[in-house]
């Protein structure tokens, strides 16, 4: 990262990933950060390098705190066993879950309140 070499960062990536290791919290902040600063180049170098599956990498047993629900609560782990395939995951709660918007898309647009209101 401090060479400013995306490619790099996504061997770093790769090489934990296939040792099942995860990043300190500080590095992984620092990862994501420079992400977010280089996100055009970080984008043509996936294209080089292929695709690689970093979610191991940033996951972290010891850090629950940015998790949306706690997996040793007895609800959720009851709701994920029932739920354990693939085509039923839309039904554990999405990370993305306070961006709804209750018209959709064109309640991002247009004050679907107000013309109900007006109607």
């Amino acid at each position: 990262m401090q060479n400013n070499i995306p490619e790099a960062v996504r061997l770093g990536e790769k090489v934990l990933g296939e040792t099942n290791q995860t990043l300190p919290l500080e590095l992984a902040k620092a990862v994501k950060t420079y992400k977010l600063s280089n996100n055009a180049r970080y984008q043509n170098a996936i294209k080089t390098t292929g695709p690689i599956n970093t979610g191991s990498v940033y996951r972290s047993s010891k850090d629950k705190s940015g998790t949306l629900f706690n997996r040793d609560d007895p609800y959720w782990q009851n709701l994920i066993e029932k739920n354990y395939r693939v085509q039923d995951h839309y039904k554990v709660p999405s990370a993305l879950a306070w961006d709804h918007k209750e018209h959709g898309i064109i309640g991002e647009i247009v004050d679907m309140k107000k013309i109900e209101r007006n109607a």
